[in-house]
């Protein structure tokens, strides 16, 4: 190993430190293409980052003066309630890439639906390109379903068949990098609601640095 190598290999940590210290969610945050906002200007973001940092309630009108409030910013996570059934969260990420640029990338839900939600999960790098090549997060019903019950067959059958089509919503955890996924229960009756609720449970993925598992 030459000496070249050798300064090479010591630098890298310290570029990627160096690079993790300038992306903060305020800048990931303005620079958020019109595409995935498209009803919010940089000004309306910029004010809202403003009100959040100074302590007031963060809280715009959008280009349609609909009211949109930013409820959480720390330097890593974002809330954004765009209405009262619509939401965006944003989490910065550790990422296992190869490139020095995917040192962090930008994980996005967003969220529509009241009682009943549905939320997507995509991925981003910090210049809000689409990182389709990373895997899916594939929504499972089984998946929710706890190991150890003494429903019957028949009777799980057909509690399962009343949440088809089934939705889920997710969350990001705003202290970890962890994200939080749970059915959305449809319009049941009390009963019903009640053998759901402790049979499909919510499931926390933790983020190994490429993937939520």
């Amino acid at each position: 190993m030459n000496i070249k190598t050798i300064i090479t290999l010591l630098l890298f940590p310290m570029s990627i430190q160096l690079f993790a210290q300038e992306v903060s969610m305020r800048t990931i945050f303005v620079n958020m293409p019109d595409t995935l906002l498209p009803y919010m200007s940089s000004g309306n973001k910029l004010d809202l980052i403003d009100f959040a940092e100074s302590g007031m309630e963060a809280q715009v009108n959008d280009n349609l003066g609909d009211s949109v409030t930013l409820t959480r910013l720390t330097h890593d996570y974002l809330y954004l309630r765009l209405s009262p059934s619509s939401s965006v969260e944003l989490k910065i990420l550790p990422y296992h890439g190869n490139s020095f640029r995917d040192s962090l990338i930008i994980c996005m839900v967003s969220s529509v639906g009241s009682d009943i939600k549905e939320s997507s999960v995509q991925f981003y790098t910090t210049s809000w390109k689409s990182m389709k090549s990373l895997v899916p997060i594939k929504f499972e019903i089984s998946n929710f379903m706890i190991e150890d019950h003494t429903v019957s067959d028949e009777r799980l059958r057909i509690l399962t068949d009343k949440l088809c089509p089934f939705m889920v919503s997710a969350n990001l955890s705003p202290e970890t990098t962890d994200l939080i996924l749970k059915l959305s229960i449809p319009l049941l009756t009390e009963e019903d609601k009640g053998e759901i609720g402790s049979l499909f449970i919510p499931k926390t993925l933790k983020w190994d640095g490429n993937i939520f598992k």
